[in-house]
This record gives structure tokens, C-alpha cells and sequence, in this order.
């Protein structure tokens, strides 16, 4: 059943891969046995609910905090000063008390669903650890979903009819408990992006970015960084002419930029890029920048956004020959 439901959520892959040959397999498969102890992490954070901390909300330590506007960013700044940085769930500790209980409701109608959940959860995770790139962020984790939430639900409902007299009772406490743990870690996440907004690839800044380049009518937009294309794909509906510099410009050494340069979109395109502290890839505008020194072109800043919160995100820039350059 678990490998039927997952074919048919990866139907669209499967059948592309059936009609250009395996195309996936043959470029990117590969298998590792070294990362089980960073990707068990990975699940236990997405499971406790702290994995997105620093990746969708900035962390409490960033600059520039903002005060609370309107009722429910008042509300849930309240709740904060209240219960304070809820950090988890509580789900882990749930699912290690179903774990005991297992042994005991092994012998009771529950055994299947409960020995189906432990299969497909361990045996779909195995398979994440040892493939190569695979479980090594929170939206790789969630693919897991809802089979562990299934295995404390049939645990723990089984486990109350085992107490006839108190069971429903501890039952439904032992829910709401979780339910609220849940609520202020949901909570946590609103607070943090209200105070200290959004972070890297989700910021806020996009919006400015994306109505001041359609105001400069660019003839080609060259985007130098990862994090905000599909972004403005999406807002100008597929109406502007963007281009991605390419993968080689994020990680390559300088030489590798050089050989691969495409001077036509030096002296003709508009660029976007992130500033350094924002950059997905670490030096990636360095390596552009000075690929273009070599090639005979400075970097000319035309504007710098900032999100909400007032810190510098984006950068829009063009390329302008030196008159060194032109001489020659």
C-alpha cells in the first residue's frame, strides 16, 4: 500500500523518466551510507517543529527587530511574553511514549495498523538516509507524512480503551496538551516573522524588487543568485525577460567564470543580485565581478532593497565597459 500511494504521487516523475530513458537515475542517483546521524537530525527537528527556525523566519538574534502592528501581531507578541520562545512540540516525547506502549497493544486489534506505520516509516526514511541529497531539509522530512501522526493516533486511541474508566479522559487531555504545544510553536513562527521578518529566499523585499525592475523595462534581466527567480517569474506572470547567470557563476573558481563568460549579457543586461550578506552562494557576486573586471567591465550600482525591517537584500546593477576597455 505505502509503495503503491508513493508510485502514484511520483507518477509524473516516474513516467518522465520511463520516456526519456531514466534521465533521473542516470544523472543524479547516487547512494551514501555516511549521513544517517545529520539527517536523523533533519527528521527530528522537522518532527519537533524548530527545522524552518533560520530558513523560513529569521532567528530572534537578527537585526533590526520591528515593533507589533494590529491585533493579531499584538496577540501573538503577548502570547510570546507569556509562554515565552517555545522551542518544541512535545511530539517527540509522544511518539517515545507510543514506542513503550507498542509492546503492550501488539496482541490487540492495532497490531496491523501499528506494524504498517513502523514499516513504511523506517523503511521510506532508510531509503531517504542513503540516497544522495535526499532528507537533508525539512520539506524532504514532511514527504513522510501523516504516517507517524497515524502510528501516535492508533497507539494512543488503542491505549485509552485498554483504561476503560479514565481512558477517554487521559485521551483527550493528552491531545489538547499536544494540540497546544503545537499552537504556541505556530505561534513562535508568527512572532518571530512579525519581529524579525522572513528569511533569505523568502523575504519580503521581493515585492520592491520585482516592481522596480519592471520599472526600468529591462530588455534581459540576468539573475546572479539562487532565491529569487521563480519568485519573479511568478509576479510578472512570465512577462519579463529574465535569465540565470547559471550554476557555474555560484561555485566555480574564477578561471571556470571566465572561460564561461557571456559578454553579451555584461554589456546588455540589467543584473539582481543579493547583497553579500544575503547571498545564497558565499561569494558568488565576487566571482562575477571580478570576471568582469577581467573581461574589461565595472560593476555600476543602480539600487539596493531593503526589506521591512530596513536591512539591504537585493542589489540591482549593470555592467559598464572601462575606458581601458574601449581603448582596446
Amino acid at each position: 500500500m505505502a509503495a503503491a500511494g508513493f508510485c502514484l504521487g511520483a507518477l509524473p516523475l516516474l513516467a518522465y523518466n520511463v520516456s526519456s530513458g531514466f534521465a533521473t537515475f542516470r544523472s543524479n542517483s547516487s547512494f551514501v551510507f555516511n549521513d544517517f546521524p545529520s539527517k536523523a537530525n533533519v527528521s527530528r527537528d522537522t518532527w519537533n517543529g524548530i527545522a524552518l527556525v533560520g530558513y523560513l523566519v529569521n532567528p530572534i538574534s537578527t537585526d533590526h527587530p520591528r515593533e507589533a502592528q494590529g491585533p493579531a501581531e499584538h496577540f501573538s507578541f503577548k502570547l510570546n511574553s507569556v509562554f515565552g520562545e517555545h522551542a518544541t512540540n512535545r511530539l517527540e516525547g509522544a511518539f517515545a511514549v507510543a514506542l513503550l506502549l507498542t509492546p503492550a497493544l501488539w496482541f490487540t486489534r492495532a497490531r496491523r495498523p501499528i506494524a504498517f506505520c513502523l514499516i513504511a516509516l523506517g523503511v521510506a526514511w532508510f531509503l531517504m538516509a542513503i540516497t544522495k541529497g535526499a532528507g537533508t531539509s525539512a520539506h524532504h522530512a514532511v514527504l513522510l507524512w501523516p504516517i507517524p501522526h497515524m502510528f501516535l493516533a492508533v497507539a494512543f486511541a488503542e491505549a485509552s480503551l485498554r483504561v476503560r474508566k479514565i481512558g477517554a479522559w487521559v485521551l483527550v487531555v493528552a491531545m489538547l496538551y499536544l494540540a497546544a504545544e503545537n499552537l504556541l510553536v505556530t505561534n513562535r513562527y508568527f512572532y518571530q516573522l512579525a519581529r524579525y521578518g522572513p528569511a533569505r529566499s523568502w523575504t519580503d523585499a521581493i515585492y520592491d524588487l520585482s516592481r522596480s525592475v519592471g520599472d526600468l523595462k529591462p530588455s534581459k534581466v540576468v539573475i546572479d543568485d539562487w532565491g529569487m527567480l521563480n519568485q519573479l517569474v511568478f509576479l510578472h506572470r512570465g512577462q519579463l525577460p529574465l535569465e540565470f547567470a547559471s550554476d557555474q557563476f555560484l561555485s566555480a573558481s574564477l578561471p571556470e567564470v571566465e572561460k564561461n563568460w557571456d559578454r553579451g549579457r555584461l554589456e546588455h543586461g540589467l543584473w539582481v543580485g543579493h547583497t553579500a550578506a544575503c547571498e545564497e552562494f558565499p561569494g558568488a557576486n565576487d566571482r562575477i565581478v571580478k570576471a568582469a573586471s577581467s573581461a574589461g567591465f565595472r560593476k555600476e550600482l543602480i539600487k539596493v532593497i531593503p526589506d521591512r525591517n530596513g536591512r539591504p537584500v537585493f542589489e540591482i546593477f549593470r555592467f559598464v565597459r572601462l575606458p581601458a576597455a574601449d581603448k582596446l
